[in-house]
């Protein structure tokens, strides 16, 4: 007899070596207008342009 649902063997998103926190944020509209654009234009996500801010990163 065959059973259905259930996980299977290897589905799924693979686990990343970095691993990131989720949080939420409010922003001023002005502020979440600038992360997209500069997201946008570097290409390069938000919350990596969040990091580069505070850690001193020189993604930007």
């Amino acid at each position: 007899m065959t059973t259905r649902g259930g996980s299977r063997p290897g589905a799924g998103r693979k686990a990343s070596e970095e691993r990131r926190q989720t949080i939420t944020l409010r922003l001023l509209p002005e502020t979440m207008k600038r992360l997209n654009e500069i997201s946008e234009r570097d290409g390069v996500s938000r919350g990596e342009i969040v990091d580069a801010l505070v850690l001193g990163s020189s993604i930007l």
